[in-house]
Parts: structure tokens; sequence; C-alpha cells
């Protein structure tokens, strides 16, 4: 039987393998991929190829608790996402400071389109 493992379920297929290696199964045992690995797998694949990958959904966000990612914005996360890469978003961790630090520059250049008198200005890193 010829099996054929396609580039955008590849992540799958080595941490199902790295599992099995590090936690060891009983034979013919196979560990599940949690909803949050296929996530994180969706949203690396993306990053590594925006231009033949399935884009991420809200729900692929939700489903790695990062609740900040709405339909409204959606677009634009996944932009980021495409242009920064696989080696920042291929942990929860680092996805989670990626969106947390996109926030955080988009209330300070809010603030200041309100209120440049009292607000800080943004800085070029802030738009980095």
């Amino acid at each position: 039987m010829k099996t054929f493992t396609a580039p955008k379920n590849i992540l799958l297929v080595i941490i199902a393998i790295a599992t099995l290696l590090f936690t060891g199964c009983e034979e013919g045992a196979f560990p599940t991929v949690t909803p949050e690995q296929q996530s994180l797998s969706v949203i690396t694949n993306y990053a590594q190829n925006p231009d033949t990958a399935k884009a991420p959904d809200v729900d692929t966000y939700h489903t790695l608790d990062i609740q900040s990612v709405t339909p409204s914005n959606i677009q634009d996360v996944n932009l980021l996402i495409a242009r920064i890469g696989k080696d920042k978003v291929d942990t929860k961790e680092e996805l989670k400071e990626v969106i947390a630090k996109r926030e955080k520059a988009l209330a300070l250049i809010m603030a200041y389109a309100s209120d440049s008198t009292h607000a800080p200005a943004p800085t070029l890193e802030t738009y980095r």
C-alpha cells in the first residue's frame, strides 16, 4: 500500500511521530491530535505557505484561547501571520505574544489618533 503525506498535513504527522517517540505507546496505539495541535498546525502551515495553505479562521484562534481574533480583524491577523512567518508563531505562547503585541500597537495608534496632545506618539517600532 502506497501512502502519501501531503505538505499540508506533514506537521501533524511529525507531531504524531514525536508523541510516539517521547511518550511511548502500546503496540497498535496511535496518539490522537488535539484540537489545539490541529489549530496550531493550520496557523503555522499558513505562516509558511500563505499563497497555498488554507487561511486560519476565527475558530482556529479561539481553539488556542485567543479570543481577540474576530470576524472583523481575521484578515489583518492572517496577513500579519503570513508576513512574520512560521518561526515566530510555531508555539501557542509565541502566537499569543504576536497577537498581544499587535493589539497593544493598535491601541497606541488609536489613542494617538484620537488625542495627539495627551497620548504618546507611536514610534516606527509600533508599526512593525
